[in-house]
């Protein structure tokens, strides 16, 4: 393998013409694997007790606490799942009525 060397402003180009020819076998090798070190921990995480309260009520058929009757929550959840608040003009619709509530 031919490396030319870098010119004097350590760009390569013509100003400085030497070659040097590297023997085969002294090509780059990658690092030697670094040995597992005992201090290292595993990952963690917290998770708050808000979070778990959400994850709980995400996951019963039934809110804890809802002002909603029954019939109402099926038929927004049903609505999520169709995807119908995606739709722009929804969306928009849903900001404004959230805004409002909170006096916005």
């Amino acid at each position: 393998m031919q490396v030319n060397a870098a010119g004097p402003d350590s760009t390569s180009g013509p100003r400085r013409k030497r070659t040097e020819t590297l023997p085969a076998d002294s090509a780059p090798t990658a690092a030697p694997p670094k040995p597992a070190d005992a201090t290292l921990q595993p990952d963690r995480a917290e998770i708050s007790g808000v979070a778990r309260d959400l994850a709980h009520a995400i996951h019963t058929d039934q809110p804890e606490s809802s002002d909603l009757p029954p019939e109402r929550m099926q038929q927004i959840l049903d609505r999520i799942a169709s995807g119908f608040y995606e739709q722009p003009e929804v969306r928009e619709q849903v900001v404004r009525r959230i805004a409002a509530d909170l006096g916005a």
